[in-house]
């Protein structure tokens, strides 16, 4: 399992949380000046370094600065993210929109994402697992 310092910790949050909001590489100098902490580009530089060597960030190229890979986007939501709670408002509609009746996984799955995306006001998607090893048990 990864362990990461605080700082790695901070370093990769402010990656994910730039890159989520603004979809462009994000480079040392720009967490110099987000960062909670005070230390220099070179400090950050190889942090990202050792983030990248364990596949929680990557470079698009080159001299570019560096963007969260889908491990490093999974490691976040797994143990950075703290996830708030739900207020009891929400939690009723949540209750009453699923109290219907669903004869598919995917309307299920679709609907949940409707009330995802109307309660938090983001967009939503849903990937569907891949279905060829999958079995149903009696």
């Amino acid at each position: 399992m990864i362990t990461l310092t605080e700082r790695q910790s901070l370093i990769l949050t402010a990656i994910v949380r730039d890159y989520t909001e603004g979809g462009n590489p994000v480079g040392s100098k720009t967490l110099v000046q987000e960062l909670p902490m005070k230390v220099s580009s070179a400090t950050i530089r190889n942090e990202m370094a050792h983030l990248e060597d364990l596949g929680l960030i990557v470079k698009t190229h080159l001299s570019s600065g560096r963007i969260p890979s889908i491990k490093g986007h999974r490691y976040y939501v797994d143990h950075i993210l703290k996830p708030e709670k739900v207020d009891s408002q929400d939690l009723k509609v949540i209750q009453h929109s699923l109290g219907g009746e669903f004869h598919k996984i995917d309307e299920i799955v679709a609907h949940s994402a409707d009330i995802l995306s109307q309660l938090t006001s983001y967009t939503t998607f849903t990937l569907r697992p891949e279905l060829k090893d999958s079995r149903l048990n009696g």
